[in-house]
Formats: C-alpha cells, structure tokens, sequence
C-alpha cells in the first residue's frame, strides 16, 4: 500500500513534501526532487530546513506552525515570495525561478503532519511576461498606426505649403455647410479669389519667394475672417471661402473689400517688395445654387469676369 501512495506521489506533476512536528522531512516526491537536484534518499528522516534553507526564515516557519499546531492551511504566491526550493546547484542566482505553495494540516489519530505542495509557476510567468509584451508592441504598434491614418488624413485634407484646407476638404466642407445651415435664416458666402501678378513675383523674385507670398497671403485671410469661415487654397495662386451664418449680400461684399485691401499691402521678402491683387468672385446659396459644385463654378465664373474687366475687385454671379 505504502509503495502504492509514494508511487503516486510520484506521478502527479507538483512537489510534495510532508513534514511531521519536528520538521522531519516524510515524504519527498520525484518533482520535489527535480526542483531541487536533491534525491529522496538524501532528504528523508532530515530536517526540513537543512535540506531548504529557505524554510529557516521566521515568516515561513510560522506559516507551517500555524498548519501543524493550529490547523490552518495558507497559500503562497510566488508573484509576492518568488520561490521556497531552490535547485542545490545554486542555480537560483542566475535563473529567476517563481513557485506557488500550498502549506495544509493533515491529521491521523494524534499525530499532526504539515503538506507542502509546490508549483512550478516560472514558465507561467514568462510566457505572461511574454504576452504583456506582445500586447504593449500591439498598443504600440496600434499607437504607430492611427497617428499614420491621422497624418495621412491630414495630408489628404490640408495644403502642405499654406496648412489650409485643400480643395478635397473645401468641397467636403461646403457640401456640409449645406446641409447644416438653416435656409430661412442665413446664407452662404463662397469666395473665389485669383491673385492678379502673382506669375510677375515667381519671374522676378523667383518661386521660392512666390512660395513666400502665398504663405503670407494665407495668414492675411486667417487674420481677417472669422473662426466659423472656411479658407482652402484651391491650387496655384487660387484661393477659395465659404463665409457662414451670413445675414445679407451686403456683409459679403463689406468683407470681400476688406480681403482685397488687405491682400493688395506690400510683401517685404528677403530680395525685394512684391505687390499683387487679387480678383474675387461671389456666389450665394441658396440664391445661386444648391450644390457645393454648382456654386463652387458659379464663383468662379464670376471671378473671371473680374479678371477681363478690372482685376483688383468683387462680383457677384450674374445669371
């Protein structure tokens, strides 16, 4: 029966150690031997504490009292303790090595026994070491890619010489404006501008300070709109408007004569002074439209009509 029991103990896949009250070491089963590279023959009828030094630590010796004299089972993570048996080669210097334990009473007739199971949680451990890195490199990598989705929509959406919008978002943000402006309250404004001599400041100064020119101009429409206004640069020397929440016709050409002051002011650059205009067409909606392209053209049409008549001014759509 005996050999039955040890040969079992031998089978199952923890350490098992059993000690009476004086710390004799009983039972010591095949994994406790492989755990620590000390044989059953070396181990049974020693103290446990000399065969585990751990063991010696008050804080241990109290859990197994406390099961002997008391009754009281404990477990012990070896996330908090690490390990209780280490591998007599003095291995646990260089290999970290993590083991739960189980400290349980058994009882028989007037004899008190301690059970010390141990678990071998070290792979356990490092495979989870392992997936928390993976998911960090995931979140990284997740982190890498929505600021490239972000940046590359930004780049979809925005002028890269201006940073205003481009002409994929004009269009977007006028269809919107449609869609959410209250018809019987308000109208739109759309604004088409095309700078008048701008191709004399690319000859004469060169494009780098063209490119100069058309920055500058940007910051004069930043500054001299509001916030709710929509400004794109619509390509070359083109920019394009939406003015919001707009009352009267009258509010449109007030600010259409405030853009062509402000554009028409010297631009002091690095080899000289450049002076330009800029020619603006006006359409309204719903007036002249109810679709982002059909005013978008309208504006436009009457922006050329500037250009062949007196350049360096307003019109409005003219059926």
């Amino acid at each position: 029966m005996f050999d039955l029991i040890y040969k079992s103990l031998d089978m199952v896949n923890i350490g098992v150690i059993v000690i009476d009250e004086d710390y004799n070491i009983l039972i010591w089963n095949f994994i406790i031997e492989k755990i620590s590279k000390i044989s059953k023959n070396y181990a049974i009828n020693k103290k446990l504490c000399q065969v585990c030094p751990t063991f010696s630590q008050k804080k241990y010796k109290d859990i197994i009292n406390q099961s002997l004299i008391h009754g009281q089972s404990r477990f012990c993570s070896g996330i908090l303790h690490k390990a209780f048996v280490y591998p007599s080669n003095g291995k646990q210097n260089t290999e970290p090595i993590r083991q739960n334990m189980i400290v349980a009473p058994i009882y028989i007739k007037d004899n008190k026994y301690a059970l010390i199971q141990i678990m071998d949680i070290t792979n356990l451990l490092d495979n989870e070491l392992k997936l928390k890195t993976v998911i960090k490199d995931l979140e990284s990598a997740y982190v890498d890619v929505k600021a490239s989705e972000a940046n590359t929509k930004r780049i979809a959406y925005i002028d890269s010489l201006t940073g205003l919008s481009n002409r994929l978002s004009f269009h977007n943000e006028l269809s919107n404006s449609i869609l959410s402006t209250n018809i019987n309250k308000y109208m739109l404004g759309i604004l088409f501008l095309d700078l008048d001599g701008f191709k004399e400041v690319n000859d004469t100064f060169g494009h780098a300070s063209g490119d100069d020119v058309l920055k500058e101009v940007a910051n004069r429409l930043k500054s001299n709109l509001r916030t709710i206004d929509v400004i794109a640069r619509r390509s070359g020397d083109e920019f394009t408007v939406i003015l919001k929440n707009i009352k009267f016709e009258r509010d449109i050409a007030a600010i259409a004569k405030k853009l062509i002051y402000e554009i028409g002011r010297p631009y002091f650059l690095d080899n000289g002074v450049a002076n330009i205009s800029v020619s603006i067409g006006i359409s309204v909606w719903s007036k002249d439209g109810n679709d982002a392209e059909e005013l978008i053209s309208k504006a436009d049409e009457a922006m050329y009509h500037v250009k062949k008549t007196t350049k360096n001014w307003f019109h409005f759509y003219e059926e």
